[in-house]
């Protein structure tokens, strides 16, 4: 069932569901968007999220919303600044690694070249052609049994599958991830759907047709710990490198 977090005449949060499409793939298949379109009338989606991946989506209501959530969402993926440092929308992740980061928290900076045909992407530690610039704060939050751990993922970019790609790179895939982790360790913990999920969403000042959404900070629990509070994950100092 979908969990509607925020709604005005303009906007909508929802919490998505894993392996709902945000997007109908082409045929009348179910998705997010013909799901809450039933219940709150036509929207639109302002940014992606994975179908496996769950949490927080906003959706516009109208042309004008999304043009404006677009406007924003576009100048983070570009500068790396509206879904960072001094910027108005800040996405905040929740997954769980199949090891310790180390150090246990810091940024990592790569680019990030996107295979269409293979839906996958490959993270360079130096520019390469056609590559973009991808920047990701994380920060270990616990450790769990059996060695796994809760890592919290800060987006200053937004490339296809960023922190999946990022986090395997560094060393540290996601459990369950079979695109970009480790195979053997999934199937030997039986974690058949990657445990990376969209906890959090915090605007800074919007104004116009987005002004509902001004200060305000949405927060949802992951489903694989759910025992654990998103919201201390807002109380975090991240460090930014220049």
């Amino acid at each position: 069932m979908l969990e509607i977090l925020f709604e005005d005449s303009d906007v909508v949060i929802v919490s998505k569901p894993q392996r709902l499409p945000v997007e109908p793939d082409g045929d009348a298949s179910r998705s997010l968007i013909g799901e809450v379109s039933a219940r709150c009338g036509v929207v639109y989606a302002c940014h992606r999220l994975d179908t496996m991946t769950g949490g927080l989506v906003l959706l516009a209501k109208t042309v004008e919303a999304r043009d404006a959530a677009f406007a924003l969402f576009r100048g983070g993926t570009e500068t790396g600044v509206s879904s960072g440092r001094g910027g108005v929308i800040t996405k905040v992740y929740l997954c769980e690694t199949i090891c310790a980061p180390k150090p246990a928290s810091g940024e990592l900076i790569g680019y990030m070249a996107k295979d269409s045909v293979r839906s996958f992407a490959r993270v360079y530690d130096h520019p390469v052609p056609g590559a973009k610039l991808a920047r990701t704060l994380y920060s270990a939050v616990k450790r769990l049994e059996g060695g796994t751990c809760l890592v919290a993922a800060r987006l200053l970019t937004g490339r296809t599958h960023q922190i999946r790609a990022q986090l395997s790179a560094a060393g540290w895939p996601i459990l369950g991830d079979d695109k970009y982790g480790d195979r053997r360790v999934n199937r030997e913990r039986r974690v058949r759907a990657q445990r990376l999920w969209a906890v959090g969403m915090i605007f800074g000042e919007t104004g116009g047709c987005l002004a509902g959404l001004s200060g305000q900070a949405f927060w949802v629990r992951a489903p694989f710990t759910a025992d654990y509070d998103t919201r201390e994950i807002g109380l975090m100092r991240w460090s930014i490198v220049d």
